[in-house]
C-alpha cells in the first residue's frame, strides 16, 4: 500500500511539474526570446556622453546587425553613421528593458573593431578601432637601451 501511495505520489508530482513547464507550438513566437541579451547592471549606472547616455527599450528576436543598428538609431533618436563594409554579416537577438544607448551599442559591437565615436548633439560614428600595440618584454627593452647607449665613441 505505502510503495503505491508514493507511486502515485511520484506521478502527481511529475505530471505538475510537466504542466508548469511552457509549450512551445511550431511556428509561435515566444514573449521572450531565448537568445536574450543581458547587460550587467554596472552598464547601465555607467556614465556615457550624450546621445550614448539615452535610455532605451529594444527587443529584436532576430535580426542582422545592420537592422538592429538601423532599429536602434530610430528608437533612440540617435543618427548613427557606419561604413556596411566593416560590419559583420551576423544575426542578433536583443531584449533589453531601459538600457543606455552606448551600452547597447557596446553589446552590438563586441566581436567587431568597431567603437563609438560621439562627433555632435545626436551624431555618433561607428568607426574602426586602433589596433592595440604588442607589447614588448622587459629584456628586449633593456637590451635595446644598453645597445644605445655603447654606441657612443672616444
Amino acid at each position: 500500500m505505502r510503495v503505491r501511495r508514493r507511486w502515485l505520489n511520484g506521478i502527481c508530482a511529475g505530471a505538475i511539474v510537466l504542466s508548469m513547464a511552457p509549450v512551445k507550438r511550431a511556428g509561435a513566437l515566444p514573449l521572450d526570446p531565448e537568445c536574450t541579451t543581458r547587460i550587467a547592471t554596472a552598464d547601465r549606472t555607467s556614465l556615457w556622453a550624450a546621445p550614448l547616455d539615452r535610455i532605451v527599450s529594444v527587443k529584436l528576436p532576430d535580426a542582422t546587425l545592420r537592422e538592429a543598428i538601423d532599429h536602434l538609431a530610430a528608437v533612440s533618436k540617435v543618427e548613427l553613421s557606419y561604413s556596411n563594409e566593416l560590419l559583420p554579416t551576423r544575426r542578433v537577438c536583443l531584449a533589453l528593458n531601459r538600457v543606455p544607448v552606448g551600452a547597447v551599442l557596446e553589446t552590438l559591437l563586441a566581436e567587431t573593431s568597431l567603437r563609438a565615436i560621439v562627433v555632435g548633439s545626436v551624431q555618433v560614428v561607428l568607426a574602426p578601432s586602433r589596433p592595440i600595440a604588442a607589447t614588448v618584454p622587459a629584456a628586449a627593452l633593456s637590451t635595446t637601451a644598453i645597445g644605445l647607449g655603447t654606441s657612443a665613441g672616444p
